[in-house]
């Protein structure tokens, strides 16, 4: 039957309530995204601006020790060397001299000024009392030994003169022949970079590392704790990305901690240094999280409005949907026992005939050849199959005794006059109707496998399926119960007329089924019974 106005209005409200639903998703998906990307490039330039904030103050720095290293080499080669008796008479030049009387300097830079002469003694010390140690097996002396001449950093030692963690910065003493004279040598604490580098918020696992160009860190902190010393990123993609090029930004794991971070670095230049600032991506992300749960509480909120008004829009059409139903049923059933109770049938053989028909479709996988939502209309259409013997002479249909060659002939026109009544049926009700599957049964039903059936004479796969079916189904019926012509026969001697009509009269591969489930046949038909005879 046709689709009502209201049923089709239904389908269409689903389809746009679905719709809604998924567009609310996609452009939570497209909000996201825009957020999450905002606030990471948000971040990013965060982390830039810092990274250009501790590139300025390192280079600043580092360029204010090499200064006071320049100050005191140029006093003390000008002097000879060995006629400079004191560390002060050394650092009498302006810049040496602050860097020695400075309270801050002493206290937070500096940790020792001193000169080492060619063998690695130092023979000057800011230190009071003044320590003499041997540093000729220190890399930094070793190298300007060997001929470096230029300002050198090295990776943080820990001194023996003090007792502390220091950064090498030093430059070669040359004697008046050029010939390698010492080292002036500034030892650095480290810690004054990390305490700078502590000023600043960094978020959780946060970090900022001074890092020299072999990827060793130098000085540096996470989340307020200072980072050992010398610990090596070379195997980082971090390290990697500051051997391509001296300032960038990537994403990724910068130390070998397994945080994620987006990571910002730049070259102290012309320093062999890098500054690299990290910001944990869980933190960055932190409040993009807080927000995306909020969105998606709204749209869950907003797809189950959306929801709940089509379910309850789809409780109507399910009314609509079963009152159609029980008004085709009842049709079907009003016809088929029209055409019964002509031929002294009753309502007990429709229900057998939709059994019958069921359990062969199902049992012989048929049913997944068709629609599931249509297999309760092949089932009830299959109770139509005789309609056209309303086209029989009831002095025909009724006889109680054998038929003449004349009177078999008008019988056997009962399934085109049921196929004609269906076709008229059809051009009311439309093509997606029950009729469909009606009239293919009705028509083809007393076709035969081997093609000695009638109206068509159709033969093998060429009759419908559903007809084949019920061709098995109707001689079963019809031999086991009674009729105006015959009493009714065995179970097991319907069993053996489908048996022997394997190949020629049924469809062998159905026969076949039925023959598997005949006990079950047996079964529907003492279930549904025709009531007695009064």
């Amino acid at each position: 039957m046709k689709k009502t106005a209201y049923l089709k209005a239904s389908m269409l409200t689903g389809i746009f309530c679905a719709v809604m639903i998924v567009l609310s998703w996609v452009a939570l998906s497209v909000q996201l995204d825009r957020d999450r990307d905002r606030a990471l490039q948000n971040a990013f330039m965060q982390a830039d601006n810092m990274a250009r904030a501790f590139e300025e103050h390192s280079l600043r720095t580092v360029e204010n020790v090499r200064q006071v290293l320049v100050s005191l080499k140029e006093i003390y080669e000008k002097r000879g060397g060995g006629a400079v008796r004191t560390f002060e008479q050394a650092a009498n030049a302006s810049v040496a001299r602050y860097a020695v009387e400075s309270r801050e300097a002493q206290r937070s830079l500096f940790n020792l000024l001193s000169i080492a002469d060619e063998n690695g003694d130092l023979v000057l010390s800011s230190q009071v009392p003044f320590n003499r140690v041997n540093i000729v097996h220190r890399p930094f002396f070793q190298a300007h030994r060997d001929g470096e001449r230029g300002f050198l950093v090295g990776t943080p030692i820990l001194g023996t003169a003090t007792g502390k963690w220091y950064i090498p910065m030093s430059l070669a003493l040359e004697k008046e022949d050029g010939s390698f004279g010492g080292v002036v040598l500034a030892s650095v604490n480290p810690f004054y970079f990390s305490d700078f580098y502590n000023s600043v918020q960094l978020g959780s696992q946060g970090f900022v590392l001074l890092i020299s160009s072999s990827g060793e860190i130098l000085a540096g902190v996470i989340e307020g704790r200072e980072v050992p010393f010398g610990t090596s990123i070379a195997e980082s993609r971090l390290f990697a990305a500051m051997s391509r090029s001296e300032e960038g930004a990537l994403s990724g794991v910068g130390i070998a901690d397994g945080v994620s971070r987006l990571l910002s670095y730049r070259a102290v230049s012309p320093y062999p240094l890098f500054v690299a600032v990290g910001l944990a991506e869980e933190n960055v992300l932190w409040g993009y999280r807080q927000r995306r749960t909020s969105m998606i509480v709204g749209v869950f909120v907003f797809d189950l409005f959306v929801a709940g008004f089509f379910l309850a829009f789809r409780r109507v059409a399910n009314r609509e949907r079963r009152a159609e139903e029980r008004f085709r049923e009842t049709i079907i059933n009003s016809m088929a026992i029209l055409a019964e109770h002509r031929d002294k049938g009753t309502g007990a053989h429709i229900q057998r005939t939709k059994a019958y028909v069921k359990l062969l479709l199902e049992r012989s996988g048929s049913d997944a050849l068709y629609p599931r939502k249509d297999l309760p209309l092949i089932w009830q259409s299959a109770a139509l199959h005789d309609i056209g013997k309303v086209g029989v002479p009831d002095a025909i249909l009724l006889k109680p005794g054998s038929l003449t060659r004349e009177e078999f002939e008008i019988v056997r026109q009962h399934p085109s006059i049921g196929g004609d009544v269906l076709g008229r049926t059809q051009e009311l009700l439309g093509k997606d109707s029950f009729v469909v599957y009606a009239r293919e049964i009705t028509e083809c039903h007393h076709e035969k496998w081997d093609g000695s059936g009638y109206p068509r004479g159709l033969k093998g796969e060429s009759i419908p399926l559903l007809a084949r079916i019920m061709a098995i189904a109707d001689v079963y019926d019809a031999i086991v119960t009674r009729r105006p012509y015959k009493e009714p026969l065995s179970h097991e001697e319907a069993v053996a007329v489908i048996r022997v009509g394997s190949g020629s009269h049924f469809d062998p591969r159905l026969a076949e089924v039925f023959l598997s489930c005949e006990e079950e046949f047996d079964a529907i038909a003492k279930k549904i019974p025709d009531p007695e005879t009064p």
